[in-house]
């Protein structure tokens, strides 16, 4: 379902894109934003509709490196805490 769902707050760097990229593949949908949600400890991550076949994210440290296409920036909670990272589409494997 496309629209704005929210996103544990908790998860590792590895586990977040994890979790973000089964919730593309499961719901044919394409992640366009990911906010740390103001009211509690978690992220806000948006998505829309989609048909063709996306490959993994990932998510990393701002201005780290990371095969693929970086597609957005932000600050987000990871592992509870407000970190700024970047996230990269991968390529098809």
């Amino acid at each position: 379902m496309a629209g704005t769902i929210p996103a544990d707050g908790s998860l590792t760097m590895d586990k977040l894109a994890a979790s973000l990229t089964s919730e593309e593949q499961l719901g044919f949908e394409q992640l366009t934003a990911l906010t740390a949600d103001t009211t509690a400890v978690r992220n806000l991550a948006t998505f829309v509709n989609q048909d063709k076949r996306l490959g993994m994210l990932a998510i990393v440290a701002a201005g780290a490196s990371s095969p693929g296409t970086k597609i957005l920036s932000a600050t987000v909670y990871v592992s509870g805490a407000k970190t700024a990272v970047d996230v990269y589409r991968l390529p098809l494997t």
